[in-house]
């Protein structure tokens, strides 16, 4: 986990071990992010309106959660 003063939690480390996705109560209600592994720099704020249960494609070109709401949402990543 990277250090941040909000509450995260359902991490998962991105495919090439470079990105870190998690939920965190930065927003409310809480949502998902991506951040620089294990640096902790470039956070990317990656959905809005409350999200959890973030997890990497295979090849870690997008990042899958789910809405509050129950909707699987994809969201491409250039994180070269």
């Amino acid at each position: 986990m990277v250090a941040t003063p909000y509450h995260t939690w359902q991490s998962q480390v991105s495919t090439d071990g470079r990105w870190l996705a998690y939920t965190s109560h930065e927003s409310a209600p809480p949502d998902v992010y991506a951040q620089e592994f294990p640096s902790g720099g470039g956070k990317v704020r990656i959905s809005t309106g409350g999200a959890r249960w973030p997890r990497w494609s295979r090849d870690g070109r997008e990042v899958y959660y789910v809405a509050l709401d129950g909707t699987l949402t994809a969201v491409g990543m250039d994180v070269r």
